[in-house]
This record gives structure tokens, C-alpha cells and sequence, in this order.
């Protein structure tokens, strides 16, 4: 999990911890070596083979430096981050009644003492509790989705949280009890409607509204995809929305399947090798600066990309008019490969937004 998703491994790695914390004394110990013995163990096998048979500084580089700079630039709200936390009015009143319940219970464990909690599971249950709201949080936060994504972790919160608020409704009747079940079956009704849409959906970000969805005709390796017909490809100037039309995609597929060569797509459009049927001739999965490749400048990476262009024998670059964080700004923080396509290729034809330059002839040249 660590290795696909780092905000993700590091901030649910308390929680094994507290597994541990909470365990019965005896076998505490035991349990914390197995524990340190069992991660100590994994992280000597995988630096081994890192310093064997990979190269340790590009995994620095690309999974330790650059994941915890984009991170901490979305935590701030420069990144484009969910610097606002729009959830709805159910999820907060959930989050509110299980975090006042969690600290109800610590604070009764408290009052009577730690040494007498034995066989008591509820002290465990609230931190678990506080711990994956305040979790749940920090994912939306420094993630670039709908924060219904975050969503995801409320059964879990719901699970360790709803056995504290049970004990402290102890007691007070059946008439409150049936209204805490009720209560619960309607949060939980309205989280699986709404989890079962968002599946459904697949919505990871707001489109416009009206907006239809139509598969790419034609495509074989494209199915069962559904294009949108209002997908932003970028914003002009004066602040137009462009929008990338699905039958654009489909004539500039074919053009592509048709050459029957090697070809490369700058910078977001990735995909497209999909469609095609072939994999990218580079290594970078698209073009995002800070998140896929350095803020700062690295004539390595610029050289990596272009000597993986000439082994693969490019003969078609494909260039997006517009893209979100602009072309030609992209380009222009790879000045090697900007060079690279200038000196080898030349403007041949236009589908849509998109840019198609054939290769000129010629040797290739630096």
C-alpha cells in the first residue's frame, strides 16, 4: 500500500500500533517484537533488492521526496488539494456523535483507572474511533478528488464507534434504544445509496452538468469506456473551457493504429497508448509537475526521457493544444526534449486539440 499510495500507508500506520497498545499485557511485548521483527524484516528484503537490482535513488527521488512535497504543497491549499472539506450534513452529525461518544468513554476509562479496563475492548474501540475520523480527514485533505472518495472509511469509523455509544445508552430504556437503531439504519441506508452511486458512477471529479457518456466507437481496446462529451481538455486565456470530443479520440486513435508505428503523447493524454494498443515509449506515466516529475529542473530525467524516445524509434509525437496546467510550460521544463522534437519532427496535422508531428526524415539530432 505504501508503494501505491503513500498518504494512505503512512497515515494508517498508527493503527497497527494501537492493535498493539491495547493488546493484554502478557503478550504486549512479544507482540511489539513480532511486530518490529516482521516490518524490520520486509524493509531489509526490499532495500536489498534496491540496491541489487534497482537504482535506490530513483525510488527516493520518486516515491519518498516527491509524494511527501506534493503532499505537504495540498495540505497547505497550494496544490490544488481539498483546501475545503465539503462533506454532508449526515456524515458530519455521524462524525460528531461517535467522536463525543469515543471521548465519553475514555474519559469514564480515565476516572476509574487504565489497570481496571481488562477484557474491556470499549477504550480500544473509541481511540480507533477518533483515530479514523481524524484519518478520514487528512486523506481528503491531501487528495485532489471528490472527498466522497474519503467516504469509504465511515463503515469502519461506524464499526469501532456505534459499540461506545450502545454502552453508554445502557440503561436508559427501550424507548432510546430503538431510537439509536433507527438512527444508525438511517446513516447506514443513506451511506450505501450513496456509496452505491459513487461505484456506479465511477465519479472521481465533478463533470458539468448536463453531461452524456457515450462509448468510443470503433475501439476495441477501449471498452467498456465511456467518454464524456463534456471532458475539459484545458483552459484558453480568457478563461474558455476546452473540451476533448469523443470523435476526435476515435479519428486520432485510427490515424495512429493506421501508421503502425511508434508514437508519444505530451503531456496528459496518456490513455491514448491504451487505445492504441501499445505501451508508452517513456517513463514518466504523464506530465505533472511536482507530482510525476521534480519542481526543480533534472537534466537526468530530461535525458532519460529523450534517450527512451530514440531507443523506441518514435516516428508520430503527439502534442495537446490544451492541457490543464498548459503545454507549453510543460515542455518548456524539459528543455532537452523540447529540442529533441523540434530538431527531429515537424507539424503535419491537426485532430482536434490535438497536435500531430511527423518525423522529418532525417538522423535523429540532440
Amino acid at each position: 500500500a505504501f508503494l501505491s499510495k503513500q498518504n494512505f500507508a503512512v497515515f494508517f500506520l498508527p493503527l497497527l500500533f494501537l492493535a498493539v497498545a491495547f493488546a493484554p499485557p502478557s503478550p504486549k511485548i512479544g507482540r511489539l517484537h513480532s511486530l518490529w521483527g516482521g516490518v524490520a524484516a520486509v524493509v531489509a528484503i526490499f532495500a536489498a533488492w534496491l540496491l541489487l537490482f534497482s537504482d535506490w535513488r530513483l525510488f527516493v527521488q520518486y516515491f519518498l521526496a516527491i509524494p511527501i512535497g506534493e503532499g505537504l504543497r495540498r495540505f497547505g491549499g497550494s496544490a490544488g488539494g481539498n483546501s475545503e472539506i465539503r462533506l454532508n450534513a449526515v456524515i458530519i452529525f455521524t462524525n460528531l456523535g461517535l467522536s463525543i461518544s469515543a471521548c465519553a468513554v475514555l474519559f469514564s476509562t480515565a476516572r476509574k483507572g487504565w489497570a481496571e479496563r481488562r477484557g474491556d475492548n470499549h477504550p480500544f474501540l473509541a481511540t480507533c474511533t477518533l483515530f479514523l475520523i481524524t484519518y478520514s480527514y487528512l486523506m481528503i485533505k491531501t487528495t485532489n478528488n471528490n472527498p466522497v472518495n474519503s467516504w469509504a472509511f465511515l463503515p469502519l469509523i461506524i464499526g469501532f464507534g456505534y459499540p461506545n455509544v450502545k454502552r453508554l445508552a445502557d440503561g436508559s430504556g427501550k424507548t432510546v434504544e430503538r431510537i439509536l437503531k433507527g438512527v444508525g439504519a438511517a446513516v447506514v441506508s443513506f451511506l450505501v445509496v450513496v456509496g452505491a452511486l459513487s461505484a456506479w458512477n465511477r465519479q472521481a471529479n465533478d463533470f458539468p452538468s448536463p453531461a452524456k457518456f457515450e462509448p468510443l466507437s470503433g475501439l476495441p481496446n477501449a471498452r467498456p469506456l465511456l467518454w464524456c462529451d463534456q471532458t475539459p481538455a484545458g483552459i484558453t486565456e480568457d478563461g474558455r473551457l476546452v473540451v476533448t470530443f469523443k470523435e476526435d479520440v476515435e479519428r486520432l486513435t485510427r490515424y495512429l493504429v493506421a501508421r503502425k508505428s511508434g508514437f508519444f503523447v505530451f503531456p496528459d493524454f496518456t490513455a491514448l497508448y491504451g487505445f492504441v494498443g501499445t505501451s508508452s515509449p517513456q517513463p514518466l506515466l504523464w506530465f505533472h509537475k511536482g507530482l510525476t516529475y521534480p519542481m526543480e529542473y533534472d537534466k537526468r530525467l530530461d535525458e532519460w526521457i529523450v534517450a527512451s524516445l530514440k531507443k523506441n524509434k518514435i516516428d508520430t509525437v503527439v502534442l495537446e493544444e490544451f492541457s490543464w496546467f498548459t503545454t507549453g510550460e510543460r515542455l518548456n521544463d524539459f528543455p532537452l526534449l523540447k529540442r529533441f522534437v523540434s530538431a527531429n519532427f515537424a507539424e503535419k496535422k491537426r485532430i482536434g486539440i490535438y497536435l500531430i508531428y511527423e518525423k522529418n526524415g532525417k538522423r535523429d539530432t540532440d
